[in-house]
């Protein structure tokens, strides 16, 4: 049948979807017609994993964490190169991607001094970095979530994340969106989210839409809806 093909019976044979966003829901019904009913289920963060840090007062507003692995969609080289020998202190956190060992050892070659890498940190260890950093960001070239932005906004951490995507359906007006092409764009939105208070308004929105009890309330709804037909 081909791919397409394929894709447009499986939809259409569907009793409910369960994308991840409007957004996402949007892009699948533009390019496969055939998809049908969807409830949205979101992406979330556990809370207990990663604790909720109101205060980020203390934090040396200089500090710049972006904790993904090393894969060319994740964009970290575009962010060195964007951040190289200024006065941020960036932290990338995240191992090479299988079959992306030569981009990560590009990174690390144009990486200045005021940039470091950590190849591997246990849950526990990322979420103290995460409550370390004033900014974390991810310029990528694509995202439906970005769930490590999810989980440093919950500790406390201001985002920059990219605007390719459905970043916008998670994130509002509550982070400093980025061009993922584009360096000055990345380094003025880090910048901005550096000098600004903790958005607060993000950490309510993540307590009241994106946690796992409310994606097993979502997802528990979905299928009442498609045994009640």
């Amino acid at each position: 049948w081909g791919q397409y093909k394929s894709f447009s019976s499986f939809l259409q044979r569907c009793a409910m979807l369960l994308p991840n966003s409007e957004s996402e829901y949007r892009r699948l019904k533009r390019d496969f017609p055939a998809a049908g009913d969807y409830r949205v289920v979101p992406n979330a963060v556990d809370l207990d994993l990663f604790p909720i840090k109101e205060t980020g007062g203390d934090r040396d507003h200089n500090t710049v964490l972006c904790a993904a692995r090393f894969e060319p969609r994740k964009n970290q080289l575009n962010v060195i190169r964007a951040l190289n020998n200024t006065n941020f202190k960036v932290t990338f956190v995240g191992a090479p991607a299988p079959n992306h060992q030569q981009y990560y050892q590009q990174c690390k070659k144009e990486a200045a001094d005021n940039i470091r890498f950590i190849d591997f940190t246990t849950q526990d260890q990322l979420a103290t970095l995460y409550q370390a950093h004033k900014v974390h960001i991810l310029a990528s070239w694509f995202e439906t979530t970005g769930l490590s932005s999810l989980e440093a906004a919950a500790c406390g951490c201001n985002i920059v994340i990219t605007e390719c995507g459905d970043t916008r359906d998670y994130f509002g007006a509550e982070a400093f969106y980025c061009l993922p092409g584009n360096l000055k764009s990345i380094a003025e939105a880090v910048t901005q989210a550096a000098s600004l208070p903790y958005q607060q308004t993000l950490l309510h929105r993540i307590q009241q839409q994106f946690s796992w009890q409310q994606t097993a309330e979502q997802t528990l709804l979905a299928y009442k809806r498609v045994l009640n037909q």
